[in-house]
């Protein structure tokens, strides 16, 4: 008797160039694996060594849509297609991603293959090819699982065909177990800072905001070392903010400060969050790390739109808020919090 042949399953994030992207594309990667079977990963570009290795060191197998376009085909040839992960669904993405994505969940749907979008946000796509693309996946998909209200929002309003597909789970970083949290306790007088720069989304952050609630920390809390990260390497995506921020935070009061070099996962984003008391963030995914960390978060204006929805599930303020005390996290309230995110994070992959 011939045994059967393990599940297969091909996750299609957008790019691992985001440190936070890749956190959920190899959170993705962990959940499947429960199940049994091979996952691989197909990010559009070669993502670092460091990246890399963090999911080949797992068993998950990464396969770059840009770089080789034939092995990544080949590898979603059989099995389940599970889309997203991060802003999958938005005007930037790249054509050649669209296309690739396109194709091979058409091949799974007429093969009666699973094919779903997971925990993905969702904005507004303009009329054009880049809508017409969206469409013919989203028309592939099973169910289109997105983390929040406003993405859910904008893909009815878009894609009116598949709106009863659309529902509201969790964000993939909530798996349970399946983000790997440093252990041990955060320095008592680090704060970490991660802006939000996008300019393809016309996101920015104002140094002026970001200071003064690290002058706050500073005078009020005894906040001694400032830790600044950059969630994406890409000079437009903040990397040179960072640099000229943590020189500006030098000049302004008398504590140290360091830079956070690019690096995997671990390093060079969940190490550098277990070591602050206090986070300043204009990242999702800044807030969610220290939710998870049960950590201070403040969140800043610049990204206020993108991070409300899920700021006002642990209790977060805003930079500058005059309610409450935004620098001592309320701990049964994050807790709960989390437990009901869990849940819905989970919904993801049930049916």
């Amino acid at each position: 008797m011939t045994a059967s042949m393990p599940a297969k399953s091909a996750v299609l994030p957008g790019e691992f160039v985001n440190l936070g992207d890749a956190m959920l594309s190899l959170a993705a990667a962990r959940r499947l694996s429960r199940d049994g079977g091979q996952v691989t990963v197909l990010p559009y570009r070669r993502p670092s060594e460091e990246v890399r290795s963090e999911f080949e060191k797992e068993g998950f197998e990464v396969i770059a849509m840009r770089d080789e376009p034939l092995r990544a085909l080949r590898a979603c040839g059989s099995g389940s297609i599970w889309i997203g992960g991060g802003h999958a669904i938005r005007n930037e993405i790249s054509l050649g991603w669209l296309l690739f994505t396109t194709v091979v969940a058409g091949l799974a749907k007429a093969s009666g293959r699973t094919v779903r979008v997971i925990g993905s946000g969702a904005t507004p796509i303009a009329s054009g090819w880049r809508h017409r693309l969206f469409g013919r996946i989203l028309a592939c998909c099973d169910r289109i699982c997105v983390r929040d209200p406003l993405s859910a929002k904008a893909l009815r309003a878009d894609f009116p065909a598949v709106a009863d597909r659309v529902e509201r789970a969790g964000d993939l970083a909530f798996l349970d177990g399946c983000v790997h949290l440093p252990a041990g306790h955060p320095e008592t007088s680090a704060c970490l800072v991660s802006p939000g720069i996008d300019v393809q989304e016309g996101r920015v952050e104002d140094p002026s905001e970001i200071l003064k609630v690290l002058r706050d920390l500073f005078e009020r809390c005894g906040m001694k070392h400032v830790i600044v990260v950059s969630h994406d390497s890409r000079t437009e995506l903040g990397l040179d903010f960072c640099r000229s921020f943590a020189a500006a935070v030098q000049e302004a009061m008398p504590v140290t400060v360091e830079v956070a070099a690019q690096g995997g996962i671990e390093h060079g984003l969940l190490q550098p969050y277990g070591r602050a008391r206090w986070i300043v963030t204009g990242r999702l995914h800044g807030l969610i790390i220290g939710a998870l960390l049960r950590r201070s978060v403040i969140y800043t204006r610049g990204s206020a739109s993108k991070l409300r929805p899920f700021a006002q599930l642990f209790d977060y303020q805003p930079a500058g808020a005059t309610d409450g005390d935004p620098f001592h996290a309320q701990g049964d309230t994050i807790a709960q919090a989390l437990a009901r995110q869990r849940v819905a994070a989970e919904t993801n992959f049930s049916g």
